[in-house]
């Protein structure tokens, strides 16, 4: 059978990063000798703006000309947007096509699915075996019963079968990228580390090259914001991470590597056990990664992963205040983050604390605690990253949203959030439009005195300059929004992302980070199948 595999586009999106996911699905299905297609649809969009469009169809039209006997869709869970109408307009030419969806945009949105956008099959869970057991129910090979974690339709609602997840990762054969644009990606990859790695130092003469590597799977914690398949944390054996290293090192001659892991600190003893045979081996590589827990590190692990070549290393630290930790339900302390931050400072790994903004309960108090704990970390804007907290179907958060009725309808919901860190629904207890503020402000006081303790005196004056400056921005924005009507704000809204993008083009007013220039082809089709739908309803 041949197999279409979708990787969808998302919102706001800085940089791209290659479909790992279903870089992993197109290889199990390969391996039991059917055929697998990934269509690429945000490297589509940004690389080919003249051939590939959202607005025209000519996506769609080139999909369906593809030759295919099921499609596979995939993607984190605010992408369904997308596929809200992808998939009608499939249904429309292809009836009895079957269409499978994992990822969290599957199982954790049963329900939208099915009143919304039926598709045959959902996966719950890791889908590598998944793919391969409901491959052979097509070809009548075993029942669907036997399918471990699969949600198939029948009279009208999703019946379940109970997940099972893989029990030895190393029977996962490596990834290849050969069916991907690998150097546009070992490119976007290498612009966004050289972007997010805070000790520029680190990077050497040579520059980096960049490729994603998976050391283990699941998560132990249940952080209130996350949303992840299995609570069972399951590894790879050094053996197999080290075979792998080599093998994308050879194939891609890449020197780099990001973990996305969703805990790469876990077990102790493995990781250290791991860095030290890296280092042993004295492969030539470095790493960047996400994915740390404050309470779980200790100097000796730290030291380990130095020694391997870890030159950025991040940690889920979300807030400076104990009530907000324990509203996320973080199992962490102030202390404990404060003296992880120390310790990486102290052995020499490049750190960066991720932040929440936001969650239920964040007041005045809470920010200000904050920031009295970025300070006392001495940490400047450019080793903390802070996002929106925002909930996604399947978190915890999410239900709370549901119960306290912030979320009346869940397709409407998904329609109108973005990517990560696009911001729309306020959590905290007071209006969204203060809430930005006291975190902009706040970004402009840390590094004040970051600058300022740390003997940079002309920084220190530059960011209070901003501040004065950006102060008076928001009180000409303000005056003039409380003087014009709803509609002429979403026009200067408007306005404000056409003169951006179109700036972007010509590379004027460039930033740091890398904005995408389809972004605003995919708002501009959202806007049209809104106004679709709203017609087609009156």
């Amino acid at each position: 059978m041949k197999v279409l595999l979708i990787y969808p586009p998302r919102r706001a999106d800085t940089y791209f990063f290659p479909p790992t996911s279903l870089l992993y699905i197109a290889s199990a299905i390969r391996a039991i000798g059917h055929e697998a297609q990934i269509i690429d649809i945000p490297y589509l969009l940004e690389k080919f703006p003249g051939k590939f469009r959202l607005l025209d169809n000519s996506l769609l039209d080139y999909i369906l000309q593809q030759d295919f006997d099921v499609l596979g869709l995939g993607g984190v869970v605010s992408t369904y947007f997308f596929y809200d109408d992808f998939v009608k307009r499939i249904r429309d030419v292809r009836k009895k096509l079957p269409i499978v969806v994992g990822g969290s945009v599957g199982v954790p949105i049963k329900d939208v699915w099915l009143n919304h956008a039926p598709v045959d099959f959902l996966i719950e869970g890791e889908g590598e075996i998944a793919i391969q057991k409901l491959l052979d129910y097509l070809e009548g090979k075993c029942c669907i019963q036997e399918v471990a974690g699969l949600h198939y339709l029948k009279d009208g609602r999703y019946e379940s079968n109970v997940p099972r997840p893989t029990s030895n990762l190393d029977n996962i054969p490596f990834i290849s990228y050969d069916e991907v644009d690998h150097e546009y990606y070992i490119n976007e990859l290498t612009k966004w580390a050289e972007d997010i790695i805070p000790d520029r130092s680190s990077l050497k003469e040579d520059r980096i090259r960049l490729l994603p590597l998976l050391t283990s799977r699941g998560c132990p914690f249940s952080c209130t914001f996350c949303f992840h398949f299995n609570n069972n944390h399951r590894y790879h054996s050094t053996k197999y991470v080290i075979e792998n290293i080599r093998f994308l090192k050879r194939k891609y001659g890449v020197n780099c590597f990001y973990i996305i892991d969703d805990l790469f600190n876990c077990d102790r003893n493995r990781t250290i056990e791991l860095c030290e045979s890296i280092h042993r081996e004295n492969l030539g590589v470095r790493f960047v990664s996400g994915g740390g827990k404050p309470s779980l590190i200790t100097e000796e692990m730290l030291r380990s992963m130095k020694k391997a070549g870890f030159i950025r290393f991040s940690y889920g630290i979300e807030s400076g205040s104990q009530k907000m930790l324990n509203v996320m339900k973080k199992g962490t302390t102030v202390e404990q983050n404060l003296n992880a931050i120390r310790l990486t400072k102290r052995v020499g790994i490049p750190m960066v604390a991720n932040m929440v903004f936001g969650m239920p309960g964040e007041n005045l108090q809470t920010l200000e605690e904050t920031k009295k704990f970025i300070i006392n970390a001495n940490l400047s804007t450019k080793q903390f990253y802070g996002s929106w907290a925002t909930a996604y179907p399947g978190a915890p958060l999410f239900d709370y949203m549901k119960r306290t009725n912030m979320v009346p309808d869940t397709r409407e919901y998904l329609l109108n959030i973005g990517s990560f860190g696009y911001y729309k629904y306020n959590l905290s207890e007071f209006p969204s439009d203060m809430l930005m503020r006291k975190v902009i402000q706040m970004q402009q006081d840390i590094d004040t005195v970051y600058y300022w303790r740390n003997g940079h005196y002309g920084m220190a004056f530059i960011k209070y300059i901003e501040s004065i400056l950006r102060h008076a921005y928001q009180f000409l924005k303000r005056t003039l929004f409380a003087v014009i009507s709803d509609h002429r704000k979403d026009d200067l809204r408007r306005i404000k992302t056409v003169v951006y993008y179109s700036l972007r083009k010509i590379n004027i007013g460039a930033q740091k980070r890398n904005v995408k220039l389809s972004n605003l082809e995919i708002e501009k089709w959202i806007e049209n199948v809104r106004r679709q739908e709203s017609v087609a309803v009156k």
